[in-house]
């Protein structure tokens, strides 16, 4: 794997956890002001999934980025296929 590959990898793994965490972040703070500001009831089940949303999240987001950043999915991750780049040249 190329240097370049790697990189772009290593960015789109940090770039997906930094998104998810801010997802969560903000769903927490929406859930936080609904019950602190405007005395809204929710369900105590309510906390407990975002709890447990947020770790999976962190922890599923990452390795799906990871994975697809192997197989070349996400851009910048792709191999480089040119011709004269490498191997011998051949006639056609």
């Amino acid at each position: 794997m190329s240097l370049r590959r790697t990189l772009f990898i290593i960015a789109w793994v940090a770039c997906g956890l930094v998104a998810w965490s801010a997802l969560a972040n903000a769903v927490g703070f929406t859930l936080m002001y609904l019950v602190n500001e405007r005395q809204v009831k929710v369900p105590e089940w309510t906390l407990s999934w975002l709890n447990i949303a947020g770790v999976v999240g962190a922890l599923v987001v990452p390795a799906a980025s990871a994975v697809l950043g192997m197989r070349g999915k996400l851009p910048g991750t792709r191999w480089q296929t040119d011709v004269a780049s490498r191997g011998f040249p051949m006639d056609v």
